[in-house]
């Protein structure tokens, strides 16, 4: 994992999952303000496809505006802009999840 400055402003975090029910890796790219003091609030979290590179899924928060997307075929129904900031997180959380037993 890799937690870095992107600029003055900005942090971020790569963290991969791989799945071995289904041989694939995904990989949890994040990247918000470094400085909440400041205000303006700004969150962005994807989900990618570790070996094609493609975005699975994104979500994003900025000045309390929230959204979020589901990058599939045939794309999920959508609704209002908090329901599909919902699904994507609850989609990003699923597929990082680690079923393995401790």
């Amino acid at each position: 994992m890799k937690n870095t400055v992107v600029g003055d402003d900005l942090k971020k975090e790569q963290l991969s999952h791989y799945e071995p029910k289904t041989n694939r890796c995904y990989v949890r790219l994040t990247v918000w303000k470094a400085n909440l003091g400041k205000g303006d609030e700004y969150f962005q979290q994807y989900l990618l496809d570790g070996q094609t590179g493609q975005m699975l899924a994104a979500i994003r928060r900025e000045n309390g505006v929230r959204s979020g997307d589901i990058y599939s075929d045939p794309p999920p129904s959508a609704g209002n802009s908090d329901e599909m900031y919902l699904d994507a997180s609850i989609f990003i959380s699923q597929m990082m999840a680690d079923d393995r037993q401790q």
